[in-house]
Parts: C-alpha cells; structure tokens; sequence
C-alpha cells in the first residue's frame, strides 16, 4: 500500500480516538452533570392523576420532593386533582392513554365510599396512617422515589397484575 494513502488516514484515527474516550469523563469527574440513578425514563408513559384535596399529606410531600416535576420527567402526562369532582370526572372519562390515580392512603379512606372498586388506583403514605394501611401502600420520601416511579410504571403497564393495595383494603384499615 501507499504510504501517502494510510499516514492521513491514521492521523485522522489517532485524534478522533483521543476526543472519543475522553467523552463526558471530565463532567463526571468534577461533579457536573446528572447522577446516573436520578434518570428514570418510563417504559410505559401514561396519564397520572396525582389527587392532593387541601390539606393532604401527600400534597405536602409533593411539593417538597416536586413529585409532579419527577413524574413529568419520566414521561408522564400530570394532572393534580384538588377536589372529588376532578377525581370522578377522570375516572369517568376516558382518554388516549392509561390512566393511574396516585393518592394518599387517608384521602383513599374518605372517599372509600364514592369510588368505584376498580379503580385505577396507586396508594401512597405521606403522612402517619394504621400501620395496616402503610402495609400496602408505598412510601412518599426522597429514597423512596425510585421505587414510587417504578411503581406507577408498572401499573401502567399493560400486562400491570392486580393492585397490590386497593380501596377495600384502605377502606378496612381506616
């Protein structure tokens, strides 16, 4: 072979192979950039109702751990519910994609009564409940996210089992 034809060529190689290693290792390096475990993309984007009436315990979590932002991030579509009216009228209509109630445990015990059995329902404890109600829902804190967000994942899944925590059982513990 041609020697003029093979020295570019492995010029070229040589400072691309420099450039190419050295990619993100000095953000990572200096603390810059995003932690690998805060990225949590969904593997099932859906719609995610988060009902915080007034004084919920999980509205006050939300807005410390920014929960809406997190589900948004993910892929999500967020809606907050304030009220019973907004929760009915989400589970009365439909919609293009999945929908999942995230609530807290407490609220789930006021409303036991109003809402259908098959609800699509995530329960959550933000705040002090029976410890037979916590058995069953899923904890709101900051090491608790990555568990909470696949949680919603799962239950918008297809394929999603059965609620492992559903309104009858909120409804007995209360």
């Amino acid at each position: 072979m041609d020697a003029r034809r093979i020295l570019p060529g492995l010029a070229v190689f040589l400072l691309a192979a420099g450039t190419a290693l050295a990619c993100g290792d000095k953000l990572s390096a200096m603390g810059g950039g995003i932690r690998f475990e805060r990225v949590h993309a969904a593997r099932h984007p859906g719609r995610v109702l988060l009902y915080m009436p007034g004084e919920s315990p999980l509205r006050r979590s939300s807005d410390q751990l920014k929960l809406a932002d997190l589900l948004r991030r993910s892929g999500h579509q967020v809606e907050i519910g304030e009220n019973r009216d907004v929760l009915q009228q989400e589970l009365a209509g439909g919609g293009d994609r999945a929908l999942l109630v995230v609530m807290d445990v407490a609220d789930a015990q006021q409303l036991a009564s109003t809402l259908p059995a098959a609800a699509p329902l995530l329960l959550v404890t933000a705040g002090k409940v029976s410890s037979a109600a916590a058995s069953c829902a899923l904890p709101v804190s900051r090491r608790g996210i990555p568990k909470l967000l696949n949680a919603v994942d799962e239950a918008l899944s297809p394929q999603a089992p059965a609620s492992a925590c559903s309104i009858g059982q909120a409804r007995t513990a209360g």
